[in-house]
């Protein structure tokens, strides 16, 4: 049977994995059998966000710990895919509220994002609901046929 807990948890452990990596909705999509439109659509309604969201934002928490373990900013920033460390540095700026340079220095708490994990919780809620009897309508296809 089909969870779409576990296919979406199946999606964060393949980010995690790839972090490093250009990820793209169509790759995400194919892993789950899902069109990327439908996949978006699940994932920011079940979680608030969109997925390059989710992916920006693991990696900024992730570029946290480099920086503290000494590496530069510069080799941060490319490494987790900005195009240039200035623009690592607004990324950074904005998510943690301040610099990546004074975070050593900085005595407030760091913001961290860490991995979502997707689980069922099935609840049995009452749901006033109605059926409306819409106009008939057709529905059309196109479709290849290929030469095997």
């Amino acid at each position: 049977m089909y969870n779409i807990y576990e296919e979406l948890n199946k999606i964060t452990e393949y980010i995690e994995e790839h972090i490093l990596d250009k990820i793209t909705i169509t790759e995400l999509a194919h892993l789950v059998g899902l069109n990327g439109n439908t996949l978006k659509s699940i994932v920011s309604c079940l979680t608030g966000i969109t997925i390059n969201e989710y992916v920006r934002l693991r990696r900024l928490s992730l570029s946290v710990t480099d920086i503290l373990n000494g590496e530069t900013i510069t080799n941060v920033s490319y490494k987790y895919l900005y195009n240039s460390p200035s623009s690592y540095n607004r990324a950074f700026k904005k998510f943690e509220g301040i610099t990546p340079k004074d975070i050593k220095k900085s005595k407030n708490r760091l913001k961290l994002f860490n991995k979502i994990t997707f689980k069922e919780n099935i609840k049995n809620y009452n749901i006033d609901y109605q059926i409306y009897k819409n106009r008939e309508f057709k529905l059309y296809y196109i479709s290849k046929k290929s030469q095997l």
